[in-house]
């Protein structure tokens, strides 16, 4: 078995557990700090969490989208490119148990590796840009203490509050198995294939014996018949029986 294919199906393996932590962790979060109360929102795919800390209290809830349509489809559309990613994965993942046991093609195996990859970079990236021009649009930050918000998807205000926002655990999980990923792509192209022994014909086994016979019986004296006579010819002369 070739160690790398092998290491290979356990970083794949290993992305699909990150994949499957990471839809249940926050992908976007926001803290913002104004006199003594300090505000912390965490984004998820379906809903986002708002907890709110003040004089030693602290407080949270939870909320879905519906206020914020355009930062709803964003979600949306990055958990449906997710969606696609892991499948993807499943599908190299299982393809590479079949080029262990010689029953696909390195190339076929490496082509779902790539798409893999792509996909599972597509989401954090298109999550990335997408997602400041919706949070301007829904939250109205145009002119506003954190227009950057609107902007740039990392980034800080210190106008009048603090502020600060960014990708969370989810995001960078999710690029964190797109380079693990690409790793085991890496490593099977590397993998050397096994090498098959052509199995043995009734032809050749035939051939063999024929040489095995040749060789157990060598210079074997012919006979000829003379009449009644069997004649044996030797090197030395005439022998007659």
């Amino acid at each position: 078995m070739d160690k790398k294919a092998l290491f290979g199906l356990i970083l794949v393996v290993s992305s699909l557990l990150m994949m499957s932590i990471s839809v249940s962790l926050p992908w976007y979060q926001v803290r913002m700090e104004t006199g003594d109360e300090v505000t912390h929102v965490d984004a998820y795919f379906d809903y986002r969490e708002t907890t709110v800390q003040n004089d030693g209290e602290e407080t949270t809830e939870t909320e879905s989208y519906d206020d914020l349509p355009t930062v709803k489809t964003v979600m949306d559309n990055t958990y449906g490119v997710f969606c696609i990613a892991l499948f993807v994965l499943v599908l190299g993942m299982v393809s590479i148990i079949f080029n262990m046991l010689e029953k696909i093609s390195k190339n076929a195996t490496g082509l779902l590796l790539v798409l893999g990859v792509l996909f599972l970079l597509l989401t954090p990236l298109y999550f990335m840009y997408a997602l400041p021009p919706a949070v301007g649009e829904d939250l109205n930050v145009q002119g506003g203490p954190n227009e950057k918000m609107g902007e740039q998807f990392f980034g800080s205000n210190n106008h009048i509050n603090y502020a600060e926002w960014g990708g969370a655990s989810g995001w960078y999980l999710t690029l964190l198995a797109a380079g693990i990923t690409g790793t085991a792509a890496l490593l099977l192209f590397l993998s050397t294939p096994r090498t098959r022994e052509a199995p043995i014909g009734r032809a050749e086994i035939r051939r063999s014996t024929q040489l095995e016979t040749s060789e157990e019986e060598p210079n074997k004296p012919k006979p000829t018949y003379e009449g009644k006579k069997t004649v044996f010819e030797e090197d030395e002369g005439w022998i007659r029986y």
